[in-house]
């Protein structure tokens, strides 16, 4: 497996020069929503197709109106109603299929991961063809705030992802943990789980020195207040093929169990967590919904994006 590549910027648009591109991206809050789409379509053109939020806050709007694109390429999303967010998704896609492009590029940097996963399971419908030339665009963050979001307003599965749950079945909760600590709470305090393998990102695969400090201090929090806690485990933030193999293992010795797993780590692991839930359908994939963010100051841009091939994800 090919796992993401770095580039800078201006690596990222020379990557593609020579493309038609069909650019898929989704404006929030943090000005690295629009970065790698500026970065592509600065000195070309470039079709585009834009998800915002229905309720989107006035940054997200200065954002979204600073890209100087028709109203006729936004699809909006109401964050708090999934079954909303998974018929926009279907529907843009279809837009999709009529569309001429040579790479079809998808900005999955502020999809939110309930959103990403959704987009990942409905993705399929573009047919083999498509996918073979389509590339997911990650930007890195430079630095990331001391809150990032507020009270968790429900926790829920993840539709296209449901599981095979037993009644008869004790649950073991897989958490693929980050820095908030209140949905990581959340999720094992919804599910009752009998027992938890808490994952967390080692220093020397962290994004940033900092978010693994906090990381930490959330891994102490949990295993000092949840005596469900059986295992741990170390994962990359975004070695894709290293995390599909680790969950692939953790799985495999749970065949006893309901299984449910709650990426709140990067979005390249949880296109992972994606993956690996698409090829076993036993696993359930949880999401905790939160009932404001940050969007004063969530993060600052980096100056690299990561990219990986579709195709790659499920070598």
């Amino acid at each position: 497996m090919t796992d993401p590549v770095t580039l800078s910027y201006s690596d990222l648009a020379a990557k593609f020069a020579d493309s038609s591109i069909l650019f898929v991206g989704r404006v929030s809050f943090e000005d690295r929503s629009a970065a790698a789409y500026k970065s592509i379509s600065g000195s070309r053109a470039v079709n585009q197709i834009f998800f915002a939020s229905a309720d989107e806050t006035l940054k997200a709007k200065e954002i979204r109106l600073g890209l100087e694109i028709d109203e006729s390429r936004f699809h909006f999303l109401d964050t708090h109603d999934p079954i909303q967010t998974q018929k926009c998704i279907v529907e843009t896609l279809r837009r999709v299929t009529d569309e001429y492009f040579d790479r079809l590029l998808i900005d999955i940097t502020t999809f939110r991961r309930e959103e990403l996963l959704i987009l990942l399971s409905e993705i399929r419908s573009l047919g083999a063809v498509n996918l073979q030339r389509t590339t997911f665009i990650y930007s890195k963050a430079g630095s990331m705030a001391k809150w990032l979001s507020g009270s968790i307003r429900e926790v829920r599965s993840v539709i296209g992802y449901p599981g095979e749950i037993d009644s008869l079945k004790k649950t073991h909760l897989i958490i693929m943990s980050g820095i908030e600590l209140n949905r990581a709470k959340a999720i094992i305090e919804a599910y009752e789980p009998f027992s938890v393998s808490l994952g967390m990102v080692p220093e020397d695969e962290s994004v940033l020195s900092s978010v693994y400090r906090r990381n930490l201090e959330l891994r102490n929090f949990l295993t000092r207040h949840f005596d469900q806690i059986s295992s741990e485990f170390d994962f990359s933030a975004s070695n894709v093929s290293s995390i599909k193999d680790l969950l692939k293992r953790i799985v495999a010795d749970l065949d006893a169990y309901n299984i449910v797993l709650a990426p709140l780590n990067t979005k390249m692991s949880t296109l992972a967590a994606g993956a690996v839930a698409q090829e076993n359908p036993k696993i359930q994939l949880c999401y905790a919904e939160v009932d404001i963010y940050n969007s004063d100051s969530y993060s600052t841009a980096g100056s690299e994006v990561l990219t990986l091939e579709y195709c790659d994800l499920y070598i």
